[in-house]
């Protein structure tokens, strides 16, 4: 890859997908302009697998990263991460590889996250995660387990993954220049054939009525106020009536007739 310059977006793709899966995010903030010129003057992505925790895969980013985003010339780096990668993204922002992270992202960037798990999936009990990884391949169990807490908010289940990502009672190293943006999606039925099942597991996890879910993550996880405690600017963005994948693709709101990608472009429109 050439010395990157100018303004770089960063897509990070989702749980068991790959960077084929941000395909259309990626040409979409490509062909975004400002001033009759492409905002962006790269659109690169990470693709990692999903078979180890989630720690680890952070710190590849942040580490694969550090000659990528290093270059002089670059003015503004911005991360866009959907799903399981909004906590790869956040560990390798906040956290790093030890003697690099990626943030405080460059010109003051940007980190939107569409559909993050950022409070985990409240499905920590036994039984019941027993029954939710029977959706999934059984080497993806150990991001699995990074994920789970003991109900809606609690605290993890079964690694510290969680608690060590959101400390309690403590803000982030950027807090008070980091520019965090969130968007959710609530339509479980749009996330076929696995949204269903995974909106009952939610149902049984958290009495009497379950959660808002867009197939896979709760709204309440995906606009969780611990986001609020990495950058001081943030608050809940909006929720679309769509599925969780939907959220990466052109996929209108029915009541809105707004995309992700509306809301991204009024993002970035406001950013300058």
């Amino acid at each position: 890859m050439p010395p990157l310059s100018g303004r770089v977006a960063v897509c990070v793709h989702g749980f068991y997908t790959n960077i084929s899966d941000l395909a259309l995010l990626g040409g979409h903030l490509a062909s975004v302009q400002q001033a009759g010129s492409p905002y962006y003057d790269y659109v690169i992505g990470f693709q990692y697998t999903s078979n180890v925790p989630l720690k680890e895969i952070g710190t590849a980013l942040a580490t694969s990263m550090q000659n990528i985003l290093g270059p002089p010339g670059i003015t503004q780096v911005d991360v866009y991460a959907h799903s399981m990668g909004n906590l790869v993204s956040r560990w390798a922002i906040e956290q790093g590889n030890g003697t690099y992270r990626i943030g405080p992202l460059r010109g003051g960037g940007h980190y939107v996250s569409l559909g993050g798990p950022h409070a985990g999936i409240p499905l920590g009990d036994l039984s019941i995660f027993a029954a939710f990884v029977t959706y999934f391949p059984t080497e993806t169990r150990p991001l699995l387990m990074d994920l789970a807490t003991n109900g809606r908010n609690g605290p993890p289940t079964y690694t510290t993954f969680l608690t060590d990502l959101n400390p309690a009672n403590s803000l982030g190293p950027d807090y008070a220049s980091a520019h965090y943006y969130s968007v959710s999606a609530s339509n479980y039925l749009d996330e076929l054939p696995i949204g269903p099942p995974i909106d009952f597991l939610y149902y049984l996890a958290v009495p009497p009525s379950g959660v808002v879910d867009d197939g896979l993550v709760a709204i309440y996880s995906a606009q969780n106020p611990v986001l609020g405690r990495e950058s001081q600017t943030w608050y809940a963005g909006p929720t679309l009536d769509i599925g969780h994948h939907d959220l990466v693709t052109p996929t209108k709101d029915p009541r809105t007739n707004l995309s992700s990608f509306d809301v991204i472009d009024q993002l970035i429109a406001s950013w300058n």
